[in-house]
């Protein structure tokens, strides 16, 4: 459990130390290079205090001349904790002595320091974790680093989910890996000059409707009005694949999907004469939430669509391609492929139903489904039930990924699993009917 690690796994490198004389401005100016927020204060080689933000804070709020020897203002005492203590110990330290920095000690030695912050960090939810990780990375193989430690807790969480799908939230679950792959994108390219305006880079697909499980497929889409900016996106493509998260095998990676401004109406005009030929694409650009450059590009090729496709049959008869799998008796069908027979028939006319109707704000299926009942485009009491069935049809897509399945077979899950999915795709066949009825 968290709380039970040691505080010397905390240790990433040698204190940063200063002597008794250094000025405060000095002092300023190492904490401000190595971007952390104490350091610790030698008096004749020996640990004597650490010298904080804080104390920082307070000279200059005195007008104290930053020329002065840092000893003179570092005021916060020099607490110890030994390298094998919890961080649970760590927390009670600081409690009982208010502080929030403790030298970590071995052997009679300083090897390290722990922060208040490292363990709010660490004793949060794993995303923040991350996600505060991420954004303090000082170059891409910090992130690079961040990513794997990342999905091999993840793959731990996930295989713990196989013997107990029921004890996860899929919403708070996709959620988590949402935050962090948006944290790896938005930091990755501060180190790789994005162009200064011109451009929107958004994800989409499963990881644009906040849904992605295991890292395997990056879907993202841009809209440019330079078309040098392509050679970012493809180099940037590129650095995304070499920190861990490779792109969709099948192109749909910003660098080609790419749509120039302003001829956006030309391809919205388009894609909507022909839905047929292009619903992959406007389902892209439904799923497309905003990560990079100037959101109004995407909000402008959104608002296109949303004139152009207002209750569209066309679109919402193509999301009814895929049907629950289940038999004309209405029991489970014994093997299928389980996005083609229980997350397509969901997603796909809930996202058809929203985009049809000026839907665009909201890209999670579950949050969508909130929206269609706060239109009145859907009854409330299917709306509740529309959400109930999609949590249980994520608990198992969570399962079959954690094993690397694709294929769900009947007489592999137990009864309660079996009537609990049989009873969910009966509720997504009943919303497909509904449509049908009010929608064709």
């Amino acid at each position: 459990m968290a709380n039970f690690r040691k505080v010397k796994e905390f240790v990433r490198r040698h204190p940063v130390a200063v002597s008794a004389n250094s000025t405060i401005r000095e002092c300023a100016e190492i904490m401000d290079r190595e971007r952390i927020s104490s350091v610790l204060v030698l008096k004749n080689g020996i640990p004597e205090a650490f010298f904080t933000e804080s104390d920082l804070r307070r000279a200059i709020g005195k007008n104290v001349n930053l020329s002065r020897p840092v000893i003179d203002f570092a005021l916060t005492k020099l607490v110890k904790i030994s390298s094998d203590s919890s961080i649970f110990d760590a927390l009670s330290v600081m409690v009982e002595n208010n502080v929030k920095h403790l030298a970590i000690e071995e052997g009679g030695e300083v090897i390290g320091v722990i922060t208040l912050r490292d363990l709010a960090l660490d004793l949060a939810p794993k995303y923040v974790k991350y996600t505060a990780r991420i954004h303090n990375a000082r170059d891409l193989q910090a992130i690079k680093d961040a990513i794997e430690n990342f999905k091999e807790e993840l793959k731990d969480e996930a295989e713990s989910y196989i013997k107990h799908p029921e004890i996860v939230d899929p919403y708070i679950f996709f959620s988590e890996i949402s935050h962090v792959v948006d944290a790896m994108i938005v930091t990755a390219s501060k180190f790789t000059s994005p162009p200064k305006s011109g451009f929107v880079y958004a994800i989409t697909g499963s990881g644009g409707r906040k849904e992605q499980f295991l890292l395997t497929d990056r879907d993202t889409i841009s809209i440019y009005q330079d078309r040098e900016a392509i050679e970012w996106f493809a180099d940037f493509e590129k650095t995304l694949d070499s920190l861990g998260f490779p792109g969709c095998e099948h192109g749909y990676t910003s660098d080609k999907f790419a749509i120039p401004y302003p001829e956006e109406d030309k391809v919205c005009s388009e894609w909507a004469r022909n839905v047929d030929r292009n619903i992959v694409n406007i389902s892209l650009i439904a799923d497309a939430r905003y990560l990079l450059g100037e959101r109004s590009l995407l909000d402008e090729f959104k608002e296109c669509f949303a004139e152009k496709l207002y209750r569209n049959r066309f679109v919402i008869l193509n999301s009814l391609r895929y049907r629950p799998a289940l038999n004309i008796l209405g029991n489970l069908k014994e093997t299928f492929n389980y996005k083609a027979g229980a997350v397509a028939p969901i997603e796909y006319p809930v996202r058809a139903l929203a985009v049809t109707n000026n839907i665009f704000h909201v890209t999670n299926t579950l949050e969508r489904i909130a929206a269609l009942s706060e239109e009145k485009l859907i009854p409330g009491d299917m709306a509740d039930d529309l959400e109930h069935a999609y949590t249980v049809l994520m608990r198992r897509k969570i399962w079959l990924q954690a094993q690397d399945l694709k294929e769900f077979r009947a007489s592999k899950a137990n009864p309660m699993e079996r009537a609990m999915v049989k009873d969910a795709l009966k509720t997504v066949r009943r919303f497909q009917s509904y449509i049908e009825r009010n929608y064709l």
